[in-house]
């Protein structure tokens, strides 16, 4: 994956200086698909990241039933385990819990998923995520923003930060907003964990490989 985005990068530099004589179009192409504003959280791409005295550390597969023993152990590891969390530069790393998601988009009657990496995310300084710093990535403020309620001041369209939050508030936004959805909706999703794995579908790296090769020949 990554050689092939490397390879996208050096062919983006050779055109982006067109040769004199032609002109660049800088009209704007708007997507006819709008989002329908409705989120579904992947709870099976549920996962804790952290960096330990060995590395990162990455727990995928977790439920939020399963996360609060996992917590305790975090807890109660002693600080010279290599698992455990670890200190640099005098500063404790932060523990991160992050889902993906899904949304629709719809065109006239048409209607398509989105995927949404890393949806929402819960930032800590301590494995009890009491006061917590979460992230949802959305392009409209949450439906079912009857819970939390956002930070005023966030710089990017669509990301609505959330301060001094608890891991239970923010599983149930999570479970609001699922639960929100209609079953019809939820019965269409067929995305996995794996689909998260890469940033192309295998359809798309086929074209790709083939403007490389086509760029490569010339």
């Amino acid at each position: 994956m990554f050689s092939l985005i490397a390879k996208m990068s050096t062919l983006l530099r050779k055109n982006s200086h067109p040769s004199s004589g032609k002109s660049l179009s800088t009209g704007e192409v708007k997507s006819q698909w709008k989002d329908t504003g409705k989120v579904f959280y992947l709870e099976q791409t549920f996962k804790l990241v952290y960096q330990s005295n060995c590395g990162e550390v990455t727990l995928e597969n977790l439920s939020f039933e399963r996360l609060s023993a996992v917590l305790e152990q975090l807890k109660s590891m002693d600080e010279q385990s290599p698992m455990s969390r670890a200190t640099i530069a005098n500063t404790e790393s932060a523990f991160q819990l992050s889902l993906c998601a899904v949304t629709w988009q719809q065109n006239e009657d048409n209607l398509r998923i989105k995927a949404i990496p890393e949806a929402a995310i819960l930032r800590s300084k301590t494995p009890d995520f009491n006061n917590a710093q979460a992230i949802f990535k959305h392009e409209f403020l949450l439906e079912h923003d009857d819970i939390l309620t956002p930070t005023v001041n966030h710089q990017k369209a669509g990301v609505f930060i959330y301060n001094q939050i608890s891991i239970g508030q923010f599983t149930e936004q999570i479970r609001v907003a699922n639960q929100s959805i209609e079953n019809a909706l939820k019965r269409r999703v067929s995305v996995k964990a794996e689909n998260y794995a890469t940033p192309f579908t295998s359809n798309e790296e086929r074209v790709i490989n083939a403007v490389l090769t086509a760029q490569n020949k010339r």
